[in-house]
C-alpha cells in the first residue's frame, strides 16, 4: 500500500469513529486546527494538515514529507533540479502549473510555484513547494492582497481521489533513479 493510501485509509478510519462514536479526533486549538495526519512509509514520514473535510473533498492547510535516510549519489544542487522537474512533470493536475522559481545552492533548497497565479479582485494565490537539502518537501497555498504588505498561508482543496495521488507524486522525488 502506498504512502498516499495509507493516508487516505486513516483519515476515512478518523471519519468513521467520529461518525460511529458521535466525538470529534479534530484539534481545535492553534493554529493547526483540524486533522493532524501522520504516516510513514519505509523511510518516507508524512504530515498533513487537514483543516476540515466531506465526504468527497479535505480542506488542507500543509503537506510535509521527509525522507531523513535519504542520501544524494550526486550534489544537491542537481539532487534539487531533478526534484523540481519531477513534481512539475507528475504534479499536474492542481489549479496552476508548478515550475521552478529559484535554486538557492547556497542553502541546499529549491522553491517551486504556481506559474501563473490566481488573481482576483485585487488578490493573488499560488501554490509554494519549498525542497530542502534533498530530503525534505513543504506544500503550501499562499495569498498576497494588494492592499497588504505580507502574504499568508490559506487552504485549499483536493477531492478524495487526487488527495493519495498527491501525496504518492511528492514522495515520487525519492525514487528517482539519478538520485
Amino acid at each position: 500500500m502506498s504512502l498516499g493510501q495509507k493516508l487516505s485509509e486513516k483519515l476515512h478510519l478518523m471519519q468513521r469513529l467520529e461518525d460511529q462514536m458521535h466525538f470529534s479526533v479534530r484539534n481545535v486549538e492553534g493554529n493547526e486546527k483540524g486533522y493532524r495526519l501522520s504516516e510513514k512509509e519505509g523511510p518516507v514520514a508524512a504530515t498533513v494538515i487537514i483543516p476540515d473535510m466531506d465526504k468527497y473533498s479535505l480542506v488542507v492547510s500543509s503537506i510535509e514529507l521527509e525522507n531523513e535516510a535519504f542520501k544524494p549519489r550526486i550534489p544537491v544542487p542537481e539532487v534539487l533540479r531533478q526534484q523540481a522537474e519531477i513534481i512539475a512533470k507528475k504534479v499536474i493536475y492542481l489549479k496552476e502549473k508548478l515550475v521552478l522559481v529559484e535554486l538557492d545552492e547556497m542553502n541546499a533548497a529549491a522553491q517551486i510555484r504556481s506559474a501563473t497565479p490566481f488573481k482576483q479582485n485585487g488578490t493573488l494565490q499560488y501554490f509554494e513547494v519549498i525542497l530542502k537539502d534533498g530530503c525534505r518537501v513543504i506544500l503550501k497555498r499562499y495569498e498576497k492582497k494588494s492592499t497588504e504588505k505580507d502574504r499568508h498561508d490559506v487552504s485549499f482543496l483536493l477531492t478524495e481521489d487526487i488527495f493519495p495521488r498527491l501525496m504518492d507524486d511528492l514522495a515520487e522525488v525519492w525514487r528517482s533513479p539519478l538520485n
